[in-house]
C-alpha cells in the first residue's frame, strides 16, 4: 500500500468560549464523561501580562485523540484577578481544538457539551475577528510540546536507571 503525502493539509485551530462557574477539574471531569475523553491536568500555562507582575499561570488540561489525530486543550481564562484573553473576558474557559482532520466537525462536540448542566453557555469563536490569535495557539502548543519533551527525557532517565540496576542486581560482587 502506498501513501501519498498531501502538502495542502494544514493543521487548524478552533476555539470555543465556555461560561461555567465550576472549578477547572470539575469541568474537565464533565467533559471527560460526556465526550469520552481523558483530559489530564498538565503544568499550567504561564503568560506574561504586565511588567509589574510575575508571569501569571492559567490551569490547562490536555487530551490527544490518537485515532483521529486531534488535540484538545481546556484552559482557564481566569487566574486570581487576571484574564488570559482580555477581549474575551466574559468567558471562564476555552476549549481549543487542533486538528488536521478535514472531517472533524466542532458542531458535534458543541451539541454534546450544551447538554451539561454545569455549562451555562458555550460559543464558537470566530477566529477571523482575532488576527493574532494564531500566536496564542502556537504558544499553548509549544508549551505542551515542551512538557512532552520533558516527560520523554524523564522516562528515558528512569529506563536507564532501571536497566543499570538490573545489571547491578544480576551480578555478584
Amino acid at each position: 500500500m502506498r501513501y501519498k503525502l498531501d502538502p495542502e493539509i494544514e493543521e487548524r485551530f478552533e476555539m470555543v468560549g465556555i461560561l461555567c462557574q465550576q472549578k477547572d477539574f470539575k469541568l474537565a471531569f464533565v467533559f471527560n464523561d460526556l465526550l469520552k475523553f481523558s483530559f489530564v491536568r498538565i503544568k499550567s500555562f504561564s503568560q506574561f501580562i504586565d511588567t509589574e507582575k510575575p508571569n501569571i499561570e492559567f490551569s490547562l488540561y490536555y487530551y490527544f485523540d490518537e485515532m483521529n489525530r486531534i488535540g484538545y486543550y481546556l484552559i482557564s481564562n481566569r487566574s486570581q484577578d487576571n484574564i488570559l484573553v482580555d477581549r474575551l473576558k466574559h468567558f471562564d474557559y476555552f476549549l481549543i481544538v487542533k486538528t488536521e482532520n478535514v472531517q472533524f466537525k466542532l458542531a458535534d462536540i458543541l451539541k454534546k457539551l450544551k447538554k451539561a448542566p454545569e455549562v451555562l453557555g458555550i460559543f464558537n469563536i470566530n477566529m477571523t475577528t482575532f488576527p493574532n490569535i494564531k500566536y496564542f495557539f502556537q504558544d499553548i502548543d509549544i508549551h505542551v510540546t515542551n512538557l512532552n519533551k520533558e516527560d520523554k527525557i524523564q522516562e528515558d532517565e528512569v529506563r536507564k536507571n532501571i536497566q543499570k540496576n538490573k545489571i547491578t542486581w544480576g551480578t555478584r560482587r
